[in-house]
């Protein structure tokens, strides 16, 4: 249950529409934000109906091809291009047959507007049928119109690529590959609002190396980013699945944890400590690090935080707690 409401707040910010559909029973069990904004009737029971206001299955449904392609083939995927007459769009559906979290066999489709490249496409083809009238210039327009087709494809496919680098690079450490402080913040909104409407509880911990500076100082950069890289690991080693890990800033790193009271989170908190108090960095044949870190361990308030800050802050000050009186151990704050 957890892991399908984690999955379906991350799909939430992304910035596409997507929807999964039951095989079987044509239900719709999943619409992200953007087509519950946009195309979405939540009074009407199947998906042609929620989603585009038709009174029977649409031409272009997948879910036979898909279900075909299961059976004989090893292809599970499946795209086309359509009309949405409802809102006066192309668009172009990307469909896969997966498994949902709660075990059902769904269609996930992924929706593309391709209205303005259609009308571009359009532009184009008038200004073909125009210049083919002049005999002399046919040749040289079907030359142009030819270049300006794959001048702008290639303008397409780079915009593209731009859009997923830009997409990685907003929601993750470079370094590290953990989340970055953005993306948490973003998505531990979607995952609190879970929380409060189900009365669950939630708990943060907060993480920060010891004595980092004097490691960069020692060693040098080099050694205090693979002492970072490997603090990561380690952090993700212990990350269930429903667990959000962030690089904070620096060397400070939090970690969400759903349905996961204060007690709990104090469990995992000395665990991650104890094992980094055991690591061995290797630097080279004659010299090997290991470092410490302090935690501190907060729960959130479902009835009175309006957001993740005020655990975050909590758990700030409980870890400047443990740095204030010997670091390498974890303070609780048990009062919310």
């Amino acid at each position: 249950m957890l892991e399908n409401k984690l999955f379906e707040a991350l799909l939430d910010v992304i910035p596409f529409r997507a929807y999964a559909v039951d095989v079987e029973s044509y239900e719709i069990i999943y619409a992200n934000k953007m087509v519950r904004d946009n195309m979405y009737a939540p009074q009407e029971t199947y998906c042609w109906e929620k989603l585009y206001g038709k009174t029977e299955k649409c031409s272009w449904c997948s879910i036979d091809d898909l279900k075909a392609r299961d059976k004989f083939t090893d292809s599970k995927k499946f795209s086309c291009e359509f009309f949405d007459e409802l809102d006066d769009r192309w668009l172009n559906s990307f469909d896969e047959l997966i498994n949902w979290p709660d075990g059902r066999y769904v269609k996930y489709s992924i929706l593309i507007d391709t209205t303005e490249q259609k009308e571009a496409q359009g532009s184009m083809l008038k200004s073909h049928a125009s210049l083919a009238v002049r005999t002399k210039q046919v040749k040289k327009t079907n030359k142009n119109l030819q270049i300006t087709k794959l001048r702008l494809q290639k303008t397409i496919n780079k915009l593209q690529k731009q859009e997923e680098e830009l997409k990685l690079l907003a929601s993750t450490d470079p370094l590290t590959k953990l989340f970055n402080r953005r993306y948490f913040t973003e998505v531990s909104g979607h995952i609190l609002d879970l929380a409060k409407r189900n009365n669950e509880n939630m708990s943060i911990i907060m993480l920060d190396i010891d004595k980092f500076k004097n490691i960069n100082d020692t060693y040098g950069h080099k050694v205090g980013d693979d002492t970072l890289v490997v603090f990561a690991e380690t952090l993700n080693n212990f990350k269930r699945k429903s667990d959000v890990v962030c690089r904070f800033g620096g060397e400070e790193f939090v970690i969400l944890l759903p349905e996961t009271n204060v007690e709990g989170a104090s469990k995992i908190a000395h665990k991650i400590r104890k094992v980094i108090e055991e690591l061995i960095i290797k630097i080279d044949e004659k010299i090997e690090l290991n470092f410490t870190v302090s935690v501190g361990v907060s729960q959130v308030n479902i009835e009175k935080d309006n957001n993740i800050e005020a655990a975050i802050n909590r758990a700030d000050k409980a870890l400047y707690q443990a740095k204030d009186t010997g670091r390498n151990k974890t303070v609780v704050i048990e009062d919310i």
